[in-house]
């Protein structure tokens, strides 16, 4: 370990480098073809974003106690309802102590909000991004990625949309076939999304969960109330979820105002990020880069969480926050002229 700066100049070190700055150089290509703006989220927060267990404390001047930031999840809420479709992507922080591979204090994630976007625009993005940044990947990196870093480039090759889509009810049935003690209402852990993924040569996308099991801003289907209208994208080779996200209600306003003649309204309402460890509870995440001896998939990177609302949600605010939010319309955002 006292040596560590020289252990960049070994070949594999830095072909990780390398297909790592393809990757962050293929995510903002992806966001910026598609018409999204980048925002710059701050680093300190004055509250948490994904559980008040995982935080970073620091004293922030006279002013009282400041956070490192968890996500830039509500500062892209506001954002998309003002942009339409919005981003960041930046530094973000765990205080959750681990030395395994699924978890990390610090790491880059990228967040995108879009107003206005139903469960099948946002299962669409998901599997657009991911297909986007792993063939973006594999057409500049496959020799070294196979050569260097020993990877299996054909599972790579696969990462094409459209995915398999399978709902949490069919999920649940592929499990017990495989001898798994599961019944419907249990949350699939990492050993089931592994038995999922294997049956799939490429990345599968399962949808509607229970609601019970989804945060409260998901949206129930009108169809059946007992599933939210979400989805996970899950990894094959045991990487398990890289993506989550989900349809949130529309509380306030109907239905999107009408779109002028020769404008197209913003795609929805989705948040993606990077992200290595989960909050307290939430299970495990996969690392941004794997450490050494382990192969370096995308699919850490590419870690995400995607939701589509049709307003600024609540989530984690403080009660200041919320009764303000309660009493104030979220803006909306200006029809016919965001790209």
């Amino acid at each position: 370990m006292e040596q560590r700066h020289l252990w960049l100049r070994s070949q594999r070190q830095q072909v990780i480098l390398r297909v790592r700055h393809t990757v962050e150089r293929a995510i903002r290509d992806f966001f910026d073809g598609n018409g999204f703006t980048l925002v710059d989220a701050p680093i300190f927060t004055p509250s948490a974003c994904e559980g008040t267990s995982t935080l970073f404390e620091v004293p922030y001047f006279d002013l009282g106690k400041a956070y490192l930031t968890q996500s830039g999840q509500l500062y892209m809420e506001a954002a998309a309802m003002a942009l339409g479709k919005a981003y960041c992507f930046g530094p973000t922080f765990r205080a959750e102590k681990s030395k395994t591979r699924r978890h990390l204090t610090e790491f880059w994630m990228v967040e995108p909000e879009v107003a206005y976007m139903d469960l099948d625009g946002d299962m669409a993005l998901m599997e657009e991004f991911v297909s986007f940044v792993v063939q973006a990947a594999l057409a500049k990196h496959g020799r070294e990625l196979e050569g260097v870093l020993e990877r299996d480039v054909s599972k790579l090759a696969n990462v094409k949309a459209p995915f398999p889509r399978i709902t949490y009810s069919e999920a649940v049935e592929v499990i017990q076939k495989a001898g798994h003690p599961m019944k419907w209402g249990d949350d699939i852990g990492g050993d089931e999304e592994t038995v999922v993924a294997s049956a799939y040569d490429r990345p599968v996308m399962v949808h509607r969960y229970p609601a019970e099991m989804k945060a409260f801003y998901f949206k129930k289907d009108p169809n059946d109330p007992r599933v939210a209208l979400g989805c996970d994208v899950l990894a094959p080779e045991g990487y398990g979820e890289i993506i989550g996200g989900g349809q949130g209600p529309r509380t306030r306003g109907g239905a999107p105002p009408p779109v002028g003649r020769g404008a197209a309204p913003p795609r929805g309402t989705a948040r993606e990020s990077a992200r290595g460890p989960r909050a307290a509870g939430e299970g495990p995440r996969r690392a941004l880069l794997d450490g050494e001896g382990a192969q370096p998939p995308f699919y850490g990177l590419m870690r995400s969480i995607m939701r589509a609302k049709g307003m600024v949600s609540r989530t984690w605010c403080s009660p200041q926050i919320q009764a303000t939010m309660r009493s104030t319309p979220a803006p909306k955002p200006a029809w016919g002229t965001v790209p």
